[in-house]
């Protein structure tokens, strides 16, 4: 059973230590992701449908909203990942650019070099003894940016493309992307999801055949994918942030019951909702700072 050993939560997004031994669905984030291998036997990333190695000398980087999923190379046998979530904004902000989209791996292959494998091992070690100070950041965010330096490829083409017209798309797919995102995930059979979709399709102004379509093109992603994302984003922050009951949570998503819930969360993240939940910190909180005590005049 795959399972979650450590998960830290802040304003850089999330980074996460994974044992896994089952696959996941195809999927997507809002944040940039980097998958490194820790030990046990290596594991396999598709992007795109094509599959890349994760293992001790290979990384893979995936581009916010880019779709992926996970198998390990043996069906069925371990392995255990350092991952990372980049918030693209702390990105940006972080390496003072006034563009989040300067978050772009331009190949999901990266090359594990001598000074990544330290960060990637003082990353571990803070987060194996529950640490966090500003080291862990400065570790997160070098370890980012040493692996967009390390893909092998001159940054272009399609993907890119896709990524950024996602901000700037046509005015229909931001209106079906704005209804999108309230519409909550359902359980419901193929064909009443169908029928969601072609309400969502119509109240965007377009058919339900050009819909797909066109929000395809402009996204790289299915209206499904995406709404999916969505809710994945939604459920890590209420188990990570609030005590609501699992049962809540899957209920308020729009899940008849917490065995459905249950299914989709381990599907997209690798293990139950309650195994999540209980390794995940929430750091980077900015504290007040304290008062100084002055003397009385006189």
């Amino acid at each position: 059973m795959s399972r979650a050993l450590s998960i830290f939560h802040g304003p850089f997004g999330r980074a996460s230590i994974y044992d896994l031994d089952r696959p996941m669905t195809t999927h997507a984030h809002r944040e940039g992701h980097l998958i490194f291998h820790l030990g046990g036997l290596p594991g396999m990333v598709p992007v795109n449908a094509t599959y890349y190695v994760c293992d001790a000398g290979n990384a893979v980087a995936v581009n916010p909203w880019e779709p992926h999923g996970f198998r390990q190379f043996i069906p069925g046998s371990n392995g255990t990942y350092l991952v990372l979530y980049i918030n693209p904004s702390w990105y940006a902000r972080t390496i003072r650019s006034d563009q989040p989209e300067s978050l772009f791996f331009p190949s999901p292959h990266v090359a594990v070099s001598a000074t990544m494998a330290t960060l990637i091992d003082d990353i571990r070690r803070m987060m194996d003894r529950n640490r966090t100070t500003p080291m862990f950041e400065q570790a997160f965010i070098d370890l980012s940016y040493e692996s967009s330096m390390a893909t092998g490829r001159v940054p272009g083409g399609d993907w890119q493309d896709r990524r950024q017209a996602f901000s700037s798309a046509d005015f229909r797919v931001r209106k079906s992307i704005e209804l999108l995102g309230h519409l909550p995930q359902s359980d419901d059979p193929p064909e009443l999801q169908r029928d969601r979709m072609g309400a969502i399709a119509r109240a965007a102004g377009i058919s339900r055949a050009h819909f797909f379509k066109l929000f395809r093109d402009h996204t790289g992603l299915t209206p499904k994918l995406y709404s999916n994302t969505i809710q994945i984003e939604r459920s890590l922050t209420l188990l990570a942030e609030t005590n609501d009951p699992v049962t809540h949570i899957g209920e308020d998503l729009g899940f008849s019951c917490q065995s459905t819930f249950t299914r989709f969360f381990a599907s997209h993240v690798g293990m139950a909702p309650s195994a999540y939940r209980s390794v995940v910190r929430v750091v980077g909180q900015t504290a007040a700072p304290e008062k100084t005590m002055q003397a009385a005049p006189g």
